[in-house]
Parts: C-alpha cells; structure tokens; sequence
C-alpha cells in the first residue's frame, strides 16, 4: 500500500524534530524503529529503538561540538518508503562534512519502523567520523 500523504507529513514533523532537538517526539518516534549508518566509523551500525538511536544522535552532537546541521532539500513519498533528501554540515577535530545525503524511510500507520541513511560519499564520511 502506497504511503500516505499523512506518512509523510510524520516524517516531516520528524525531521523538524530533530532539528529542533525535541527528545520528546523523537523519542516517541523512533521507539519501534532501526536506524541504520554505513560505513566504518564511529558512528556507523544499526540502532534499535529510542534509546540507542537518541544515544547516536547525542554522541554525534558531543562529537561534533554541536557543529553538526541539516539542511532538507526535498520530502518524497513513495509506494513504500518516504525518502528526505538533505545536506549535512559540520566540523570535528579539524575536519569538515559537507554532503548530501538520502534517507530512507519505512513508515506504516505514521510509525517509523526502519530507516537507512546513504551518503554521497562514504569515503569522506568514514574520514570524518574516524
């Protein structure tokens, strides 16, 4: 069943969420969810439920010194899957990100269950997070 416009209205108020930092609704949403990184760095796994994702994002935000942003390009839905297009920016021990990036995601009854992030270059993204 194809997504609904209201899927995808949840993972727009998702990503305002975590633009915001808003650890409630974050919370709430990625409660039953997996978040999976490429890559082999720091920061690279699969992350399961609300805990272990919010953790990734903390340690991200500690690593970064805050620096880490996001900028939302595009919101598509899809026949299974909502997928944000977007840039991310920041620095760590003197090295700078600045990719785009998709991330897809599976979302059933405005419930995130799976999301994969892919990234321009995952070279660089495995330097930076080295």
């Amino acid at each position: 069943m194809p997504v609904s416009e209201e899927d995808v209205e949840a993972i727009g108020k998702l990503y305002t969420a975590l633009l915001s930092r808003d650890v409630a609704a974050l919370r709430k949403a990625f409660a039953h969810a997996s978040y999976h990184v490429p890559g082999n760095n720091i920061v690279s796994g699969s992350y399961r439920g609300s805990d272990e994702i919010l953790g990734l994002f903390a340690k991200t935000v500690e690593e970064t010194e805050g620096t880490l942003n996001f900028e939302l390009h595009d919101l598509v839905g899809g026949e299974n899957h909502v997928v944000m297009l977007d840039r991310s920016t920041g620095t760590r021990k003197g090295r700078t990100l600045d990719q785009t990036r998709v991330v897809i995601c599976h979302i059933e009854n405005g419930v995130t269950t799976d999301v994969w992030l892919v990234v321009e270059d995952e070279y660089d993204f495995d330097d930076f997070w080295s």
